[in-house]
C-alpha cells in the first residue's frame, strides 16, 4: 500500500518508539488481566472440586 493511500501517516522516529511502548504497555495489562482471570477460574474450580469430594465422602460415610 502506498503512503499516499493511507489515511494515517507512517510513524517514524520518536513517535514510533512512543507508540510501540504504548502497545507493549497495553499488552502487559491484557496479559496480567488474563493471568488474574485464569487464576480465579483455577481457584474456583478447585473449590468446586473440593466441595464435591467432601460431599461424596460424607455420603459414603453415611452409607456405612
Amino acid at each position: 500500500m502506498d503512503a499516499e493511500m493511507r489515511e494515517k501517516p507512517i510513524v517514524t522516529g520518536k513517535d514510533a518508539e512512543r507508540f510501540l511502548e504504548k502497545v507493549r504497555r497495553n499488552n502487559r495489562r491484557i496479559e496480567a488481566r488474563r493471568a488474574r482471570k485464569k487464576e480465579l477460574i483455577r481457584k474456583g474450580s478447585a473449590a468446586i472440586n473440593n466441595q464435591y469430594g467432601t460431599t461424596l465422602k460424607m455420603l459414603s460415610e453415611n452409607d456405612e
